[in-house]
């Protein structure tokens, strides 16, 4: 929460666009400022951190940028979609109907094989980076995300 003197409209864009969650202008009430702090502590149970971490692997949810060790590639909006699903219930198989319904909406009508093109463009991302973990297909089931050196 910012707490200033400044209190231009363009200013309380810029520093909200700049990461807080809350603006409140001198001067202010002190029974105000407490509302809003007592406002943002409720919103700490939907708090969703901006690093997605599986093993070694992480997802930049602020600069959709997947990396491992010192390497860093950048996702489309799709895979990164794609990939924060997966790296959210790591081991655990994602029917491909979840993909198309979470990243494309139900009403769509995109065919399957975009699902694959999208999986085998993050793969090949996996693979540059030398990364341990890989996207596993499970016949009739779906996708899952798993460590290399757990098969």
């Amino acid at each position: 929460m910012f707490l200033t003197a400044k209190t231009e409209i363009d200013q309380r864009v810029e520093g909200l666009d700049a990461g807080a969650d809350d603006y409140l202008p001198k001067p202010f009430s002190t029974p105000e400022l407490l509302a809003r702090v007592r406002a943002m502590l409720r919103r700490r149970d939907n708090f969703v951190p901006d690093l997605c971490k599986f093993g070694e692997l992480i997802l930049n949810r602020s600069t959709y940028e997947l990396q491992f060790g010192n390497e860093k590639i950048a996702l489309s909006g799709r895979e990164f979609q794609i990939m924060e699903m997966l790296m959210e219930r790591p081991n655990f198989i994602i029917p491909i109907d979840d993909f198309m319904s979470h990243v494309w909406g139900w009403e769509s009508d995109v065919d399957v094989s975009v699902i694959w093109v999208h999986i085998s463009n993050i793969r090949k991302k996996l693979v540059s980076m030398k990364a341990n973990i890989e996207i596993r297909f499970i016949r009739g089931a779906g996708y899952k995300l798993e460590k290399i050196n757990d098969l």
